[in-house]
């Protein structure tokens, strides 16, 4: 159970980072279209 709940938080973790990284990405080419 303790096991499988941290697996969870860790995929929860990393779909968290993967948004973050792509919204960065979407602001940094936004900034370079635009400027």
């Amino acid at each position: 159970m303790l096991k499988s709940e941290h697996e969870l938080d860790l995929g929860a973790a990393r779909a968290a980072v993967e948004r973050g990284l792509s919204r960065l990405r979407a602001a940094l080419a936004a900034e370079l279209l635009l400027g």
